[in-house]
């Protein structure tokens, strides 16, 4: 599946000579001998002369002659294909091979990812693509793993069946639960997202890091709060950037303060360790608290609680955010909490050596603050 997955990242489109009545399909007997490689061999060259169902060909002779290496063959294939896109017909031709099921699984999920990028979402083509590889996802007979990544590729606002897209999913996975399932769950707001992603969050150790990350990130507002501890309790025994990465973005997308100070502990634990986490601990500390600055400020004027104001400084100082100098001094006045005061005079300091900077930083963070604060009246 790595390799299927690294031709997402490629953008190609194709062209042909046919319509969609001449039912097109490719001559493997013809393909079988090897024609075009063999010419290809010969001269190097050779490859810009040919037409789109020649290319189609020369991309089946590449997955027979070296499927391991595919991927790197393919792009011979795919920069001429680049040049010959024009209209409907051929992307209907796509579709058209698409259906064949005599092609091998490695040249339907060439074609899957073709048509994904090929096909945009407001084409009239688009619903056709999504029944193709839905059929392909729901046919025994095809290969499981090609089955699987067209389930991936399954847009639910077209077909209109969540459920058994999710009955899909699940039927793909020994586990029940696979990243694309949550996000797709994610994204449809299903009632039931939380019990698929509570049991990866409560057993990290027994889910690869794609399935983990992406149980992080489909935390959303209606339970995510409860999951701080849990957030915490995985930073601390992960070693993996990717994973400490996805919490931390998490921690501070909840807006609320639990979660700031849950934040500060997973960079606290990046610098710590700087050799393992070397972009966290160099780059990503202050952008990330940007987001947060709401939260934090109602933290720092939160009279109820003087821990969350002593953590709100705190983290005013390590996300290098501005605030009014005079509130400091209020605050610093109106406590007889020693440690509180402490870091209020450390902050009135901060504020006072880094005045130029955090004047510029002002207009940034105006952008930072359409978002409601949780937990904190």
């Amino acid at each position: 599946m790595k390799k299927i997955m690294i031709m997402l990242i490629i953008t190609f489109a194709i062209t042909g000579i046919y319509s969609i009545e001449n039912e097109y399909s490719l001559d493997l007997e013809k393909i079988k001998k090897m024609e075009h490689i063999n010419h290809y061999k010969d001269n190097e060259g050779y490859v810009s002369f040919l037409n789109a169902e020649e290319l189609f060909e020369f991309a089946y002779e590449l997955v027979l002659y070296d499927e391991k290496n595919f991927e790197s063959g393919v792009m011979l294939v795919l920069v001429q294909l680049n040049d010959k896109l024009d209209d409907d017909k051929n992307k209907e031709l796509i579709l058209e091979l698409l259906k064949n099921k005599s092609y091998v699984p490695k040249y339907r999920a060439f074609l899957i990812d073709t048509a994904k990028k090929f096909i945009k979402k407001d084409s009239r083509l688009y619903v056709d693509y999504q029944d193709i590889i839905l059929s392909i996802a729901k046919d025994v007979e095809v290969d499981k793993r090609l089955r699987k990544y067209a389930v991936s590729k399954l847009d639910s606002n077209v077909n209109d069946n969540l459920e058994e897209i999710i009955n899909l999913l699940k039927s793909n996975n020994k586990k029940k639960i696979s990243a694309s399932l949550l996000h797709k769950l994610r994204r449809a707001k299903h009632p039931d997202l939380e019990n698929y992603v509570a049991p990866v969050l409560n057993n990290p150790n027994e889910y690869d890091e794609k399935i983990l990350q992406s149980a992080i990130m489909c935390l959303v507002p209606n339970f995510d709060i409860k999951y701080i501890g849990k957030l915490m309790e995985i930073s601390e025994n992960t070693e993996n950037q990717k994973i400490l990465s996805a919490i931390r973005h998490k921690l501070v997308d909840m807006n609320h303060p639990e979660a700031v100070i849950a934040c500060l502990g997973v960079y606290e634990k990046a610098f710590k360790n700087a050799d393992k986490f070397p972009r966290m601990a160099r780059e990503s500390f202050p952008y990330n608290l940007f987001n947060s600055i709401n939260t934090i400020e109602a933290m720092i004027e939160c009279k109820s609680n003087e821990y969350y104001q002593i953590q709100g400084l705190i983290a005013l100082m390590k996300g290098k955010l501005p605030y009014d100098k005079e509130k400091i001094l209020k605050l610093i006045n109106s406590t007889n909490n020693e440690e509180l005061q402490k870091m209020g005079k450390n902050v009135l300091r901060f504020l006072e050596e880094n005045e130029s900077y955090l004047a510029s930083m002002k207009k940034i963070l105006t952008k930072h603050r359409g978002y409601k604060v949780r937990g904190v009246k």
